[in-house]
């Protein structure tokens, strides 16, 4: 015995022209997409790269910064490479250096100079004003006596420059 109901779902079955197939279709596809694209943007987020923080603004204030540009320059001299020192000194410096007509060991470790640096040390003493940095730096040289050359830090272009000893 059949019912109505049968009758009705046999009569849709057969005037069926798979439009409903083909949207049912349609709909897993865009369901399967939305899927594989929030999976991809998941592991391209939890597998991607952290962004580089910008290198840290040149400050006369920051005591790492202007330790590590003192050691820097205390580095070449020890090692004697007074042309790299020299490209640490600030325009002011250089032209300091013209005026006086001496090269830079002649003019920074002055009656020492002829003496090889064995070790060069950063003093407790500071001193600032808003546009340079003074800090005092103890040469050790190889017969055991002690030079203290002041070394003025300033900023120029856009970075920490020895500006004058």
């Amino acid at each position: 015995m059949r019912t109505i109901f049968e009758d009705v779902n046999e009569r849709t079955d057969l005037e069926d022209d798979g439009r409903e197939s083909r949207t049912r279709t349609a709909f897993w596809l865009v369901a399967l997409l939305s899927f594989a694209v929030a999976f991809g943007t998941y592991y391209w987020i939890k597998h991607r790269k952290a962004a580089v923080p910008p290198p840290a603004a040149v400050s006369l204030s920051d005591d790492n910064q202007l330790n590590t540009t003192v050691n820097q320059f205390t580095a070449f001299i020890k090692a004697g490479n007074w042309d790299e020192a020299q490209k640490m000194v600030s325009s002011e410096g250089m032209i300091r250096l013209r005026t006086e007509n001496k090269s830079l060991k002649e003019s920074l470790l002055m009656e020492r100079s002829k003496d090889p640096v064995a070790e060069a040390l950063l003093t407790p003493s500071r001193s600032r004003t808003p546009s340079t940095t003074r800090l005092d730096t103890a040469f050790l040289f190889a017969t055991g006596e002690t030079k203290i050359v002041p070394l003025v830090l300033v900023e120029e272009n856009g970075r920490l420059v020895i500006n004058s000893w």
